[in-house]
């Protein structure tokens, strides 16, 4: 429903529709990105912040801006984030669906991209049971009305390219569930997280990350009963200390 549309005519070009629900605005313009004019204006169709409007037919097709002005006065410039197509594949749900998809992490979570010449962050998360997926940061005043996540089908999988949105946000699911709950999750594949007792999700890139492991791996005179055993007490004392202390479980 929302975001850019073209509907067939025939012997024409097809109609181009652009559709925005920013809640608590009153006007909304639209630009090309490669231009500074304006190519058209949404009408408001209702009180709660759904606009749409005509634009023109264009090839090759650029991402736009929408120029919003809000109740308060105050006005922002952002790109549409539902410009963009979903970007996991039919392969990609096929895999997860059969439950063998290896390295699912790379889909799923915040992952910093650039599409269509636009720097952002794809986000995605598995909530087959929710009626309804936002993700919510700073980025968007944590308004979950502003970024609702799109459903691929019936695989339970929620996704979304928002532009602008880089490395070091703050971010979280809103889920409302089918019982009408909403609800605040962090994100079970996201690569950071805020150190406790903040506990927000953090986009992160693990591009130039230096490991340091290589001295552990390559030791060969512990066994390999030893580390096991090691580990074991590891766990065990953690988790005795934590219930003591009654502190949050940590093997730092």
């Amino acid at each position: 429903m929302l975001g850019y549309h073209e509907y067939p005519q025939p012997d024409a070009p097809p109609v181009c529709v652009v559709r925005v629900f920013e809640p608590d605005a009153v006007a909304i313009t639209v630009s090309w990105e490669d231009e500074t004019q304006s190519i058209a204006e949404l009408t408001q169709l209702h009180e709660l912040g759904l606009f749409e409007g005509r634009i023109p037919y264009r090839r090759p097709l650029e991402p736009y801006r929408l120029q919003i002005r809000y109740r308060s006065g105050e006005q922002a410039l952002k790109h549409d984030p539902y410009f963009f197509a979903p970007q996991l594949s039919e392969f990609d749900l096929h895999l997860f669906g059969e439950g063998n998809h290896e390295r699912i992490y790379y889909k799923l979570g915040a992952h910093v991209t650039s599409l269509d010449g636009l720097d952002g962050t794809h986000f995605a998360v598995w909530a087959p049971n929710a009626e309804r997926v936002s993700v919510v940061g700073s980025f968007n005043l944590w308004d979950g009305r502003k970024h609702a996540m799109q459903l691929r089908a019936a695989s339970g999988i929620w996704e979304l390219f928002v532009p602008d949105v880089g490395a070091g946000s703050e971010y979280k699911f809103e889920i409302r569930t089918r019982g009408g709950r909403t609800i605040l999750k962090s994100d079970p594949y996201g690569f950071a997280m805020q150190l406790r007792p903040a506990n927000c999700s953090l986009v992160t890139t693990l591009d130039g990350f230096a490991w340091s492991d290589d001295a552990w791996l390559a030791a060969s005179h512990c066994s390999f009963h030893l580390r096991r055993m090691s580990r074991s007490f590891l766990a065990t004392s953690g988790g005795r200390a934590a219930s003591i202390t009654r502190r949050p479980r940590s093997y730092a």
